[in-house]
């Protein structure tokens, strides 16, 4: 039988044929290829790195944004490979545990970070990115923190906390001030003891280093809160009043402690306890102007102190069904609002933002 000769081919122009692979180590024009797990020997000595790019992205999908290096070292598309070399694709961005940080070095300037590797840049990105990457890195278990009961969001900005607090539907016994009182608050006011029913009430706190800002609210609803996007509504009390640049103020004036010395749980606690135990008197009516007791009842049951306690008596939760007035932001909205007052929120954008931040370290 004939035996067929085994054809041989030799290597055209590089303009005229595409990049041979599989080329074996010991072959003179191999060039080592590395594309993060993917190493292989390559016959493309004196062909171009966007030539092998192409053929790079098809076998190991390369990410298109991947900078080239040869022998350590960043190159262009336009780069001429020679025998021996070592071609290595790399994407910087995004990447976790990159290995070889060795004289990699990360420069700032403006709104812009760029990082360079033995100074030959790398890439490039916007200060407000690099943050936040960081930031959704997550932060360390010394940061955890335990809401206290009955908190449902707390949110930290510099040295100001706002505490969502949320106290479910239920009777309670309050001190109220009496028609008959001869003065409108203070030590001498005249107050008697009322159970009324109340619906979700919310408090919205804003502390700074742990003590009160004056910036305060609060609020009812019908249901417990699901969603920042939930809405609000005002209540029917006395010493909760428009003021402030606060639609909806609570009067916490007569909480003198040094809450600072507390933890958060009894923190919480002390303002609670203070909204529930102090009277409630008409001292926003002469302080501020107004009170919510003073507006248009949104029921009859609603209209005065005593038909209060007979629908209570009779209904423990009918203020669940009463239709409240709302108040013009929901709780995300009003969050912001409130915590923008004592701590204005500003991304960092810039590098003269973050000397300011390391300026304020060091005070």
């Amino acid at each position: 039988m004939m035996q067929r000769r085994r054809r041989t081919e030799t290597a055209e122009p590089a303009e005229a044929k595409p990049v041979e692979l599989g080329a074996p180590a010991a072959v003179p024009q191999a060039v080592r290829v590395i594309a993060g797990a993917d190493v292989q020997d390559m016959a493309v000595a004196g062909r171009r790195v966007g030539d092998v790019r192409t053929v790079a992205r098809a076998i190991f999908a390369i990410n298109p944004a991947a900078v080239a290096l040869v022998d350590g070292r960043r190159v262009d598309d336009d780069h001429l490979l020679a025998p021996g070399q070592v071609l290595e694709f790399v994407k910087y961005a995004g990447q976790k545990g990159a290995a070889g940080a060795e004289g990699v070095v990360i420069e700032m300037q403006g709104d812009s970070a760029v990082w360079r590797r033995n100074g030959r840049q790398l890439g490039t990105t916007s200060v407000r990115s690099l943050l936040d990457r960081v930031v959704d890195g997550g932060r360390g278990r010394d940061a955890w923190r335990l809401h206290p009961p009955g908190v449902r969001l707390m949110v930290e900005r510099g040295n100001a906390n706002a505490a969502v607090i949320e106290m479910p539907p239920s009777p309670r016994v309050v001190r109220w001030i009496t028609d008959d009182s001869p003065v409108d608050y203070g030590p001498n006011t005249r107050c008697g003891e009322r159970r009324l029913a109340f619906p979700y009430v919310v408090l919205i706190v804003v502390f700074s280093d742990g003590e009160l800002t004056m910036i305060q609210q609060a609020f009812y609803r019908t249901a417990p809160i699901a969603s920042l996007d939930d809405e609000l509504y005002f209540t029917n009390l006395l010493n909760v009043a428009t003021g402030y640049g606060l639609p909806s103020w609570v009067c916490l004036a007569n909480l003198s402690r040094a809450l600072s010395e507390l933890d958060w749980g009894r923190r919480v606690r002390a303002v609670t306890d203070h909204f529930w135990h102090a009277t409630f008197t008409r001292s926003s009516e002469v302080h501020e102007g107004n009170s919510f007791w003073k507006a248009p009842a949104v029921d009859p049951r609603l209209a005065t102190p005593e038909a209060w306690a007979q629908a209570t008596a009779e209904d423990p939760y009918f203020v669940l069904r009463v239709p409240w007035r709302r108040a013009p932001q929901c709780l995300g909205d009003t969050v912001e609002h409130m915590l923008g007052q004592v701590a204005p929120w500003r991304p960092v954008e810039g590098v003269e933002q973050l000397v300011t931040l390391m300026q304020e370290e060091d005070d």
